[in-house]
């Protein structure tokens, strides 16, 4: 089996997903180490293919790179990142 393309709906969630952290002021990117963490875990995955998940068809080099990604096997090899909300409460004195 030879995936080409992300199907349109997992196209669709990923960016909601990413759009939702952006909103909520929370990193996109996981930092460096998750980023290689996840991608050998992927890449010692049976659904690994050609550089591809089969249970989701996502490219797995970008899917590892955002925070608000999971891995699609259940239960999942590794989980979306979380993140407090930051403060933005103004706490200066005028």
């Amino acid at each position: 089996m030879i995936l080409k393309w992300s199907t349109p709906v997992t196209f669709v969630k990923a960016v909601y997903r990413t759009v939702k952290f952006v909103v909520q002021g929370r990193p996109v990117l996981a930092p460096t180490d998750i980023q290689q963490e996840r991608f050998e875990i992927c890449r010692k995955c049976p659904l690994y293919l050609d550089a591809q998940c089969t249970a989701c068809t996502c490219f797995v080099s970008v899917k590892v790179l955002l925070s608000a990604e999971s891995c699609p096997d259940s239960p999942p090899r590794w989980k979306r990142l979380t993140f407090s909300k930051p403060n933005i409460t103004d706490t200066t004195v005028g």
